[in-house]
């Protein structure tokens, strides 16, 4: 071998992995480089695309405005495609986007939860962002609504999560269990099913009382020294100025498909199956929306009416002696079972969006 050194350089290069110390060293100034605070600049509006592996899929999480702030909890999650499909199929959130890392960690991710965001990643030691897993314990949770909090409970704890308060019924209007998931993070799990007085609150839970930002409430104190202070109960004429009417209403048969089948070949009706499973159908063509549910054939159609915000109304019918069965929350709304003061059944529907 010739010591010259052009003939050294003129020699075939040869590949080799730099120290892994190095690697993340490397990867840790680059990460804070790219997230470092950058001077305002002026761009053409354009649309977010997104980075899946399996497909690009437009973004629905928009940019907020200027003079807007809006929190969005960021999750470390030590595995975190494992950690997608799991919120997907038990919690039932859906996947918007995310950015597969080169080195084969997810760098971001985010979910949607019936209009709520969460962001998640795997975990970037290199930067202090560790998850629960590593550090032992979590400092926060995340409360999340859903439709049937016995189910999910039950279907969280058989996907491996552990149970740290089984469901119940809540002195402030929420049916609730805790778990904590198989990454570590704690999930409250709320289903509203009653709209209960800041008065009845405190009468009924124990070593706490509630306050509100309301000039009207605020006055409340402790049950323990002393009555609260007298609220007035909101109506629904306080609360809005609309009149009410039908928006939906079901007629229940024992075979709702030979039902479907009659009305249609009698009026034209078109169903289709109803988001509540087998046994219920959606009438697809008609102005006032109505469907077929299981029962009886001599019960009475169930009557739904269409308001804004159902808060009020159900304090209102308590108001004038009806009553309030239970509230449920659907993926069409937000629902209450009341009675009117003859015993006579019906429903307020607060719709969900583009409903």
């Amino acid at each position: 071998m010739t010591n010259d050194p052009f003939d050294r350089l003129a020699a075939d290069d040869v590949a080799t992995a730099p120290p892994s110390q190095f690697v993340a060293r490397l990867r840790g100034r680059l990460v804070a480089a790219l997230t470092a605070d950058l001077p305002d600049i002026d761009l053409p509006e354009r649309k977010p695309v997104t980075m899946t592996t399996s497909e690009l899929t437009p973004s629905t999480t928009d940019s907020p405005t200027s003079n807007a702030n809006v929190l969005v909890p960021y999750l470390s999650v030590a595995g975190a495609a494992a950690a997608i499909n799991w919120y997907v199929e038990v919690l039932g959130a859906t996947e918007v986007q995310r950015y597969d890392a080169d080195d084969g960690r997810i760098g971001h991710a985010e979910l949607d939860f019936g209009g709520a965001t969460l962001h998640l990643a795997d975990e970037y030691p290199e930067i202090g962002f560790v998850s629960p897993t590593t550090v032992g314990g979590t400092g926060s949770g995340l409360s999340l609504k859903v439709a049937d909090v016995d189910a999910v409970y039950t279907a969280a704890l058989a996907r491996g999560a552990n149970g740290q308060r089984p469901p119940a019924d809540q002195p402030y209007g929420d049916r609730s269990a805790s778990i904590v998931d198989p990454f570590g993070h704690r999930w409250m799990l709320q289903m509203p099913i009653s709209s209960p007085s800041v008065e009845q609150i405190n009468e009924s839970m124990e070593g706490y009382t509630l306050r509100t930002a309301d000039a009207s409430t605020a006055a409340t104190v402790d049950t323990a020294t002393a009555a609260p202070t007298p609220t007035p109960t909101p109506t629904a004429a306080d609360a809005t100025d609309e009149v009410v009417e039908l928006g939906y209403f079901t007629m229940t048969a024992p075979d709702t498909a030979q039902s479907t089948r009659f009305f249609g070949a009698l009026f034209g009706w078109q169903p289709e199956e109803g988001n509540l499973g087998q046994g219920y159908a959606h009438i697809a063509n008609t102005k006032l929306p109505l469907g077929f549910a299981p029962g009886a054939a001599t019960d009475a159609p169930e009557l739904y009416f269409r308001v804004r915000e159902l808060a009020p109304y159900v304090a209102r019918v308590r108001e004038l002696g009806g009553r309030v069965e239970n509230e449920q929350r659907y993926e069409s709304g937000v629902n209450a079972d009341c009675r009117d003061d003859q015993g006579r059944r019906f429903q307020l529907w607060q719709p969900a969006p583009g409903y």
